[in-house]
């Protein structure tokens, strides 16, 4: 039979471990292509510019648009249009912590740019892994096409 002390210990190690989890979740930051960055106060979203750069807004959590089609060759900017850091990898969720990763681009603070060419045909999973903001739903596919 389990006295009070018991259970209370029990309760306090399970907190601890929640805690050192989320702690192990929040330090964790951090292919076929070249990339580019820069820092940026803008506040665009998704659109595909002239030059044929596609632009992925990282806000609230989410890419916008979540599924990017590309041709070979083509650049996707990356803007972060939050208050919070993102990153991009490409990754699954379950590989967002471990990887390997296809491509890495850096941790982007509030305004940052990040660009990517894509220079192989494929799918590409992608996700922000900082801070378990994958597991918030902020993941998206890159299909790249000849």
């Amino acid at each position: 039979m389990n006295t009070l002390p018991q259970l209370t210990r029990r309760r306090t190690l399970f907190a601890v471990g929640l805690v050192v989890l989320a702690m192990l979740l929040a330090a964790c930051g951090g292919g076929g292509g070249s990339s580019t960055s820069s820092s940026s106060s803008s506040t665009s979203t998704a659109s595909s510019t002239s030059a044929g750069v596609v632009e992925v807004s990282m806000k609230d959590f989410k890419f916008t648009p979540s599924d990017i089609r590309v041709k070979v060759g083509q650049k996707v900017r990356f803007v972060n249009n939050d208050s919070v850091r993102h990153n991009v990898v490409q990754a699954t969720v379950d590989t967002a912590l471990t990887g390997p990763y296809g491509f890495e681009g850096p941790v982007q603070m509030p305004g940052d740019t990040w660009e990517y060419t894509f220079n192989t045909p494929g799918t590409y999973p992608i996700v922000c892994n900082l801070d378990g903001h994958y597991l918030l739903g902020m993941t998206g596919t890159i299909t790249v096409e000849q």
